[in-house]
């Protein structure tokens, strides 16, 4: 599709936060399904997605990640399943673990964290009720063995309650210029509505939006307490 460079941000659509790297980051886009995507991060070690990031500066590419995206959606979490606090539930990629924290604070008995790109975050045993992922995939540059690996944690009944930008329906006149595509947050996949369906049919999962932005996932039918979002 062409290049970005590699500061390019979220933020850069009130203004610039970073200077020009002269990096050139290249994105691809599949012919099948619109999945764009770049490779330019595949190699990366743990240590360089550290380095190169999720540094000191990452924050001033995403200004909301430290508290203001995690207690927000542990408000929208508790507003829509906080009739049903004794459910397990796994926040995957939650980062610093505090939209876990605030749902425990708000009666959840057995919320908890985990984040596989996250320093020190340890891998949780057994399977959970509902699993919740803001703003992960679209970081991702494994798709399907992330996607996998939720999946596994919600066993047979679970459900997964995510959050990734779809791209709008003028991608083809916005490309690249479109603002969520930008390397220096690490948005390396940015999915169609196709490429997302292809994704979860490959792992036998059914799914369904709220929104571009909030879909849900399942198995074979949602669980009870998450009858009302398909009322």
């Amino acid at each position: 599709m062409g290049s970005i460079d590699f500061n390019r941000t979220c933020e850069d659509q009130k203004a610039p936060v970073f200077a020009p790297a002269g990096r050139p980051i290249a994105y691809h886009r599949c012919p099948a399904c619109s999945f764009i995507f770049t490779v330019a991060f595949d190699h990366f070690a743990p240590d360089e997605w550290q380095r190169e990031i999720y540094n000191e500066d990452y924050v001033r590419a995403d200004p909301d990640f430290v508290d203001v995206r995690p207690l927000s959606n542990a408000e929208l979490v508790a507003n829509n399943f906080g009739r049903h606090p004794g459910i397990a539930l796994l926040d995957y990629g939650g980062g610093n673990g505090l939209m876990a924290r605030r749902l425990a604070e708000k009666g959840f008995s057995q919320a908890t964290s985990y984040d596989p790109f996250y320093a020190g975050s340890t891998r949780p045993a057994g399977t959970f009720d509902l699993i919740t992922s803001f703003e992960v995939l679209e970081h991702s540059h494994t798709p399907y063995d992330t996607l996998k690996d939720m999946r596994w944690f919600m066993g047979d009944k679970g459900m997964l309650f995510f959050s990734t930008l779809l791209q709008p329906a003028d991608i083809d006149v916005q490309g690249l210029a479109w603002w969520y595509a930008s390397p220096r947050n690490g948005h390396v996949s940015l999915y169609s509505r196709a490429s997302l369906d292809a994704l979860m049919k490959r792992l036998g999962l059914t799914w369904a939006s709220c929104n571009d932005l909030l879909h849900v996932a399942f198995r074979k039918r949602p669980p009870a307490f998450a009858g009302h979002l398909f009322a």
